[in-house]
């Protein structure tokens, strides 16, 4: 962030969200629920989220400081929280790094951005997508032994009775609820996507 320029980055992206603070919420799925984490060069970050998220995140995140909102409020969607912790974050002459490029949402009414922004004068906001994009890529040791794990189990399964019958009918993979680290038994969930093969004009 220091080589970008930046004081503070603004996350509003359910997968960057979920990402940097480990918070899961069904909410996202409600437009009218928008989440904002205010990700500082330093100092203590801040989530910004309706109050009926707060048990989930105190669940969920290692964020201590969370400041809500009793959503919907049309008139002020955790704005005016947004605009002091911004302020809070940059300092009076800090740029903030928003989710402006490619994949990315800001996940609030245009009309509020700008608010936003008008707010927050003299402090600039710019795109911080290669930033996060950069910060994701590192990765932390408990990261790369949870990928490693991921990729043992599907080498695991691979050539198994399961994935040939998958194959045969034409299911995307399957989807299995078990412990890690021992087979599948009758008493686990698992889920099959089950799709029609279409034949080819050469068929």
């Amino acid at each position: 962030m220091s080589d970008a320029n930046l004081a503070a980055l603004l996350i509003t992206t359910e997968a960057n969200f979920r990402y940097f603070t480990g918070f899961r919420s069904q909410h996202w799925v409600m437009p009218t629920r928008p989440m904002f984490f205010v990700l500082p060069a330093a100092g203590e970050p801040v989530a910004i989220i309706p109050s009926g998220s707060r048990f989930n995140m105190r669940a969920s995140s290692w964020v201590k400081e969370v400041r809500t909102w009793m959503a919907p409020q049309p008139g002020d969607d955790g704005v005016s929280l947004l605009i002091e912790a911004l302020r809070e974050a940059a300092g009076p002459t800090g740029r903030i790094g928003a989710e402006f490029g490619p994949e990315l949402q800001l996940r609030m009414p245009i009309n509020d951005f700008l608010r936003v922004r008008e707010a927050i004068r003299p402090l600039d906001m710019v795109d911080g997508s290669a930033v996060t994009r950069r910060l994701r890529m590192l990765k932390s040791p408990a990261e790369v032994a949870r990928i490693r794990a991921a990729d043992d189990e599907k080498r695991a399964r691979r050539g198994s009775p399961m994935e040939r019958s998958s194959s045969a009918i034409g299911c995307r993979p399957s989807t299995r609820v078990a412990p890690p680290g021992r087979p599948v038994v009758p008493s686990d969930a698992v889920v099959h996507s089950v799709r029609r093969r279409t034949p080819s004009r050469k068929e």
